[in-house]
């Protein structure tokens, strides 16, 4: 019930979102349907935004670390340091 009101919320707000975003989801998550982080990406307006797919039929791939999704995030969080050190 919580998630569902959560994910009601999100989407009155998926297009006020400018801050950078990084989505990452497994294709075969057994827990959120795969197609909703392409609904979320195509909904954000920000200009800094990554669509990651994890090949993975499990749920928890960055608590496991499935397909190095730690180091995509860590990543992304290291360019946009650069980009913003750069200014």
């Amino acid at each position: 019930y919580e998630l569902t009101k959560v994910v009601a919320q999100l989407k009155k707000v998926l297009a006020a979102i400018r801050c950078p975003v990084c989505v990452i989801q497994g294709d075969g998550d057994s827990v959120v349907d795969p197609q909703s982080a392409t609904l979320i990406y195509d909904k954000i307006v920000s200009a800094t935004r990554e669509l990651h797919w994890v090949p993975s039929q499990r749920h928890g791939i960055l608590h496991e670390d499935i397909g190095q999704t730690q180091a995509l995030v860590l990543d992304f969080l290291a360019r946009l340091e650069r980009a913003e050190a750069s200014r």
